[in-house]
């Protein structure tokens, strides 16, 4: 394993030619940010700032900004790669007689629970800051728009769970610096970490948190899949091809964290401390999210490797690195997607979105009413439960291919007939839901339709013959093309 996995990134994406080193000071309140929203506006390079006025560390951001970086982050030259492994951990998890298969699928229930191997010291442990010396605003916390009243860690992930043999509920929050010691997190009550949570506060104890910063890229990329990443451990396995990671105990915590980090934030959150107040904050659709609850991390410890470095993600409206990761990505979680809806060919999020959005759904259709099965499939699923409206469209659309969707929409859809409604549980960040904390759901059946359909009615799409299109091609040259 490497001795530093995101420096040796930096340097693979900087002979590759995507990597812009800034040497000139900027601030990390709204400067870096509207630098990155820039260059990620125009598929720019990943952006290493070297100099940030008031902070000790140099800050990374647009790393996962295109196909080939996140490509060189996983080790892979196409995401096919991994899209196989899943394909073939998933194949393996069903074969063998049921008792086997049983064990499978308790293996697919342990969420967030990923095994490692403990080390005695670690890079991430070479400095220790402790009590008085504990100071975030000495991070590179961004403050991104100007409506939002804090600083915060964007691309930090968050370990939490008493376990000191696997790590549990990690993923990618938002944390507010609300002092030099003190970190705001907000999540939904769906998440893995709010479950969590819950028990620790039925037991009255504070649970113990680890955030990671920098370190090795797979684990952000994972990170970013969430939920996807976390309720199916094949995917983890794919992602870093069967190799467990590295973990060291922690200072102050009864947690073990990974030993390749560049910085390693320590606490806790006491369930009996009261919730604050963080936001505004923007959103990924380029909207502010409202002000709202959120809990407090009182962090103990932060240790660090010697010259690190820490990623930080810049949260804006399409396009930016966040959309980026999602359209890439959306193929690698495709297979597990397909294990519990085997009807589904793919996906997309509309407009560059995250699946809490529009989603363009193909899916192959045998029978009447299959799509509004489907639907009900997916609002049950950790992956697209939040997701508003849902376009349902036959397997051979390009579901990237906006216009075709339309074109499905028009042609085979009809209002009073496709339009199908569900009542959920709400987004407490969705700003247009009238009725939170419940809500409804839209999916468009833009499937041709079978038996639903009188005889006359029907029709097939408009195609050439095969041997208009064979004659054609052979005086292709004779034409002067």
């Amino acid at each position: 394993m490497s001795s530093h996995p995101l420096a040796d990134l930096l340097e693979s994406i900087d002979r590759a030619g995507q990597l812009r080193r800034v040497t000139a000071a900027v601030d990390a309140e709204l400067e870096i940010a509207e630098i990155t929203a820039r260059v990620a506006r125009d598929g720019g390079p990943a952006l290493l700032f070297e100099q940030v006025r008031g902070v000790r560390l140099p800050v990374v951001t647009n790393l996962l900004g295109s196909r080939e970086r996140i490509c060189l982050a996983l080790g892979v030259r196409d995401p096919d790669e991994v899209v196989g492994r899943v394909k073939e951990l998933l194949a393996g998890s069903r074969s063998g007689g049921w008792l086997e298969r049983l064990r499978g699928a308790g293996g697919l229930a342990s969420a967030g629970r990923w095994e490692h191997t403990q080390v005695k010291t670690a890079a991430s442990q070479q400095v220790l800051r402790i009590g008085a010396d504990v100071d975030l605003f000495e991070l590179p916390a961004l403050k991104c728009w100007p409506r939002e009243t804090r600083r915060a860690i964007t691309a930090g992930i968050v370990y939490c769970g008493a376990s000191t043999s696997r790590f549990q509920g990690a993923g990618l929050y938002r944390l507010e610096v609300a002092d030099r010691a003190t970190l705001a997190i907000h999540w939904h009550d769906h998440q893995p970490l709010a479950e969590i949570f819950r028990r620790y506060q039925q037991q009255g104890q504070p649970m113990p948190v680890a955030i990671i910063l920098g370190g090795d890229p797979q684990d952000l990329v994972l990170a970013s899949l969430s939920p996807a990443a976390y309720a199916d451990p094949h995917l983890w396995q794919a992602v870093r091809a069967g190799m467990p990671v590295e973990a060291v105990e922690g200072k102050t915590i009864p947690l073990h964290v990974p030993a390749q980090a560049d910085v390693v934030l320590e606490g806790q959150i006491d369930p009996t401390a009261p919730p604050v107040e963080i936001g505004p904050s923007a959103g990924p659709f380029g909207q502010y999210h409202p002000a709202r609850s959120a809990r407090t991390i009182q962090v103990t410890a932060i240790t660090e490797r010697v010259n690190p470095i820490v990623t930080a993600m810049v949260t804006a409206g399409p396009p930016c690195e966040r959309t980026v990761m999602t359209d890439l990505l959306s193929r690698i979680t495709l297979p597990l997607i397909q294990t519990r809806i085997p009807e589904v060919v793919d996906y997309h999020a509309a407009g560059g979105s995250v699946p809490g959005g529009v989603v363009y759904m193909a899916i192959r259709k045998t029978f009447a009413s299959q799509s509004q099965k489907v639907a009900a499939a997916l609002w049950g699923s950790d992956e697209f439960f939040l997701s508003k409206m849902i376009v349902l469209v036959d397997g051979d659309i390009d579901v990237r291919d906006h216009c075709r969707v339309m074109l499905a929409v028009a042609a085979h859809g009809d209002p009073a007939r496709d339009v199908h409604f569900h009542a959920a549980a709400g987004d407490s960040l969705d700003l247009p839901a009238c009725d939170w904390p419940r809500t409804r759901r839209m999916v468009i059946d833009a499937t041709s339709k079978l038996t639903e359909m009188p005889p006359a009615q029907r029709s097939g799409p408009v195609a050439m013959s095969p041997e208009i299109q064979a004659l054609v091609l052979r005086r292709w040259e004779e034409y002067g093309f």
